[in-house]
């Protein structure tokens, strides 16, 4: 039986990865301990409430040079844009844009984790796994960061590059 979410497309809006300079061989981690920067919002189609759309970003934080203890070798942004359709008879609306929240996050997350293992294997310094995350108790217990509409892309693309641009500035991550 089929999942009533459905990823249609998806796109890669961006991505950045840079060995960090002051990491030797013996101070890097393959695993990135950390808990990175995941900024997502999601829009609804006015023409079909079936169709979602998600921007996506997850962003490597910074951690100061003098730091004295083994940090990740890579500092990386990965920004993706995840087009999906939700098609459940007994969800309601608010239901069924929680559910694609949590579900497809999860899954663009997926796709960026393995970008970056892929992408960082090629370098001379560990390769990133990202660790696993849970996003329900971020889909279900504050409120969703909704566009209003599917048309609303660029805005939306925008309000997301200008909030990872403070989140990196600050070191901070959203609560």
């Amino acid at each position: 039986m089929l999942s009533p979410l459905q990823l249609k497309q998806h796109s890669l809006l961006e991505i950045r990865l840079k060995e960090r300079e002051s990491c030797t061989a013996e101070s890097t981690l393959m695993w990135v301990p950390e808990v990175p920067i995941v900024e997502a919002v999601l829009a609804l189609s006015t023409e079909d409430p079936k169709q979602y759309r998600i921007i996506f970003s997850v962003i490597s934080r910074e951690i100061p040079e003098e730091q004295d203890q083994t940090i990740p070798a890579w500092d990386f942004v990965v920004r993706l844009v995840g087009y999906f359709e939700f098609d459940d008879p007994n969800s309601d609306a608010e239901k069924s844009r929680s559910l694609t929240f949590v579900n497809g996050t999860s899954i663009l997350y997926g796709i960026a984790r393995d970008l970056l293992y892929g992408l960082s294997l090629r370098g001379q310094k560990p390769s990133i796994l990202l660790p696993s995350m849970n996003f329900t108790p971020w889909g279900l217990s504050q409120p969703l960061p909704v566009e209003p509409t599917l048309e609303a892309q660029e805005p939306a693309i925008k309000t997301v590059r200008k909030v990872a641009k403070k989140t990196i500035a600050s070191g901070k991550t959203k609560s």
